[in-house]
């Protein structure tokens, strides 16, 4: 009975309800000023003259189906969020409550605003307009100079800033980007060599990845969001040819990448997400309930960014070809990382095209490949998937049309700085590369487990990234109290947790450093528990315990708008 009614939502169920006691509750506390009693009173109401007829015993029946699958799927916790979010809804429609909220609002955006401004406080002169004339190059190219310089927390190594490569790599990296600087690759007779390079990187992943080129097919995108983007819309097309879905839905864990989220608003897919089990990798039972015969498309990470741990990629796999559903793995973080871990044996089990069932991979180059930024690759089974990606327009005027991913014109210094980073590297170069990076993870995790109330999540994967929290106090305070020596963490919830990523610039060098930071602001944090009550830890621990995450949204929103402020 359940399953019968799995697509069908709760809203449109009891919409004509709802909007009527919505009414009911906005005019009677409008009358009283008190919400709490005009709800009593509004349910009382309705129990002493209106009885239950069989047509809303019917649609209480479908409810309780609906919220009892909601709970199957989603979990206790995600189900009561979501019904919590649909009280908050109505509270917010009480006379004054949005005025009470958006002051409240309106003082997280201060906080954010400042901390956004003040990191660039020192960059001087600031254009709203355009200069009446040009500046003198060579000037130009000193201030910019000088910005650089200003970034202490990066040039020091505090800051991770999403750089993984090490200078040797950069250095030839600029020099192709020169080279190739005025090449685009939407003309491939014209700029051939950026066709050639093109290809190559995808052909060289797809080696990577356990594939070749003959069976399996891919692109170049411009990071690890379009590849993901470009997975979604591909497999929404092609379950909609293939099996005529027309609502199509993507399930994946909590901890998979909001890159998912983002390609679902964008292409129309309904997203089901699925509580993460207790080693934090992807529940591959609760990820079976969720499917339905709207799904087009599961997600495993490899490994997930929050706590750098592997997902069962050959247990996900099964369910998708028990099913008949697209596995997308997102390695974009670990794509260039893994597949060297695994020759080395530091990985268990098999992720990649090697195993039946896999669909699609993603893989940035410009993470643990050493690319520059705006490099990716996305990976199809077959090649026959891939053309589902494609666009193409036959009726413009200006001529034929045909384009493989979201760009028309790229960048082609950047897909020559890919491949030349890739072969001078070699598969003996990133082997070793991969090496230091698990070394340097494994010491941060052993030194880190050795500081008082300090503890690492997902032990023993911990692939790139080092996620920790505390027995004893708010890790978030920790690294507020980091921040104060310039130190930048990620802040996580659910569990609330901080994470570092390593890459080849996190040298050993600089795990004693941190190991020895943060165990001085652990001890400031134990020894002052009230001294970082403010800063991020407020925020984050506000986003994190808010119920209603319109809310956050609207707190996202506005850090959104804090980066485009000009003052």
């Amino acid at each position: 009975f359940a399953r019968l009614f799995q697509s069908m939502s709760i809203t449109s169920v009891t919409a004509v309800t709802s909007i009527g006691f919505s009414a009911a509750v906005a005019h009677a506390a409008s009358a009283s000023g008190d919400v709490g009693g005009a709800v009593a009173g509004v349910l009382a109401k309705l129990r002493s003259t209106c009885p239950l007829t069989l047509f809303e015993h019917a649609v209480l029946v479908l409810a309780a189906a609906r919220l009892l699958d909601e709970v199957r799927v989603q979990g206790v916790r995600r189900t009561l969020l979501n019904y919590t979010q649909g009280i908050f809804a109505l509270l917010k429609a009480a006379p004054g409550a949005e005025a009470m909220i958006s002051a409240e609002l309106e003082k997280v955006q201060k906080d954010v605003n400042k901390m956004v401004l003040d990191a660039g406080k020192e960059l001087g002169e600031t254009y709203k307009a355009l200069p009446e004339d040009g500046l003198d190059s060579d000037a130009v190219y000193a201030r910019l100079k000088g910005f650089r310089e200003k970034e202490a927390a990066f040039l020091s190594r505090k800051a991770f800033g999403g750089i993984y490569g090490e200078e040797k790599t950069v250095e030839l990296a600029n020099k192709v980007y020169n080279l190739y600087v005025e090449s685009n690759p939407l003309y491939p007779a014209v700029f051939p060599a950026v066709r050639k390079f093109e290809s190559e990187v995808v052909a060289m992943a797809i080696e990577m990845m356990g594939g070749s080129v003959p069976n399996q097919a891919g692109t170049m995108t411009t990071g690890g969001t379009e590849s993901i983007l470009m997975s979604v819309k591909t497999h929404r097309d092609y379950y909609k040819e293939k099996k005529g879905i027309t609502q199509p839905e993507l399930v994946m864990s909590e901890s998979a990448h909001p890159a998912f989220d983002k390609a679902c608003q964008y292409f129309g897919v309904k997203l089901v997400r699925v509580p993460i089990g207790r080693d934090l990798r992807a529940d591959v039972k609760a990820m079976e309930r969720a499917i339905n015969s709207n799904t087009i498309l599961i997600v495993g990470s490899c490994p997930a960014f929050p706590h750098g741990v592997l997902d069962p990629i050959e247990e996900l796999a099964a369910v998708a070809l028990k099913y008949g559903v697209g596995l997308h793995v997102d390695a974009c973080f670990g794509g260039f990382l893994m597949p060297w871990l695994k020759r080395l044996g530091h990985v268990k089990g098999r992720f990649d095209f090697s195993v039946q069932g896999v669909t699609a991979i993603s893989a940035d180059i410009h993470k643990y490949g050493f690319g520059p930024k705006g490099c990716s690759v996305i990976m199809y089974h077959s090649h026959a998937l891939r053309r589902y990606q494609y666009a193409v327009a036959t009726e413009w005027i200006g001529g034929l049309y045909a384009s493989a991913s979201l760009r028309g014109s790229g960048p082609g210094g950047i897909i020559a700085s890919a491949w030349a980073t890739m072969v001078a590297m070699g598969k003996r170069g990133y082997e070793q590369r991969s090496d230091q990076i698990y070394s340097v993870c494994k010491y941060l995790a052993e030194e880190i487990e050795k500081i008082e109330g300090m503890y690492v999540l997902g032990r023993p994967d911990n692939f790139g990234i080092i996620a920790f929290a505390s027995k004893k106090v708010n890790v978030l305070k920790v690294a507020d109290a980091l921040s104060k020596e310039e130190w930048q963490v990620a802040r996580l919830s659910r569990p609330t947790c901080c994470h570092i990523e390593i890459g080849m610039r996190q040298d050993m060098e600089y795990a004693r450093r941190f190991v020895a930071s943060l165990k001085a602001a652990n001890d400031d944090v134990l020894s002052h528990p009230d001294k970082y009550e403010g800063g991020m830890a407020g925020i984050y621990g506000l986003a994190a315990s808010l119920p209603d995450r319109s809310i956050v949204g609207d707190i996202l929103k506005g850090y959104l708008d804090s980066l485009y402020i000009v003052e």
